[in-house]
């Protein structure tokens, strides 16, 4: 919720929250449902956050708590990779 902007559903719980139901003008609800096997590779899902300002985002993100995974620079694009307390790998992304 923190890296969006915007607020957990009330009556969310560590095992089923959503994000984003309050209000929601633009963008998609996001639901998450706690599982009972671990990660073992890929995530089922990717989000990719695109930010005008790739290096203070990445800051204010690690400060919430993510880890840097890696970054990278192809031609004009530029994203880092992170992860979050769980290890889900997610791409912040210079717009």
């Amino acid at each position: 919720a923190a890296v969006l902007g915007r607020e957990v559903a009330p009556g969310s719980t560590a095992d089923e929250a959503s994000v984003g139901v309050a209000g929601l003008d633009r963008g998609p609800l996001l639901m998450f449902h706690k599982v009972p096997e671990g990660k073992a590779v890929k995530n089922r899902v990717h989000l990719d956050v695109a930010t005008p300002d790739l290096d203070r985002e990445t800051g204010r993100l690690l400060a919430l708590g993510a880890r840097r995974v890696t970054r990278i620079a192809q031609g004009t694009s530029r994203w880092v990779t992170l992860a979050d307390i769980e290890d889900n790998e997610f791409d912040l992304v210079a717009r």
